[in-house]
């Protein structure tokens, strides 16, 4: 059974930890076009600020705050 998720979060994988507070998350999933319904993969990096280093690879579920610097407006829940 899933745990229960907050809502607005959103779950992604670590691709990037090699600054002091920052991670960088690569956030999927599927879309279907239109007319013929055909699904196609989208995809999406975020800087999230985190306060404890992540492995690269780790699924995180982040979520929106306040903007923190000029490109980081997400945080990791823990």
């Amino acid at each position: 059974m899933k745990d229960k998720v907050k809502s607005g979060s959103i779950s992604g994988e670590v691709i990037a930890n090699t600054n002091k507070n920052t991670v960088t998350v690569l956030v999927s999933g599927l879309k279907s076009a239109p007319l013929y319904h055909k699904k196609y993969k989208v995809s999406k990096k975020y800087s999230v600020d985190c306060k404890k280093k992540h492995e690269l690879g780790t699924i995180v579920e982040i979520i929106s705050v306040r903007p923190i610097s000029k490109s980081k407006k997400f945080k990791v829940l823990e």
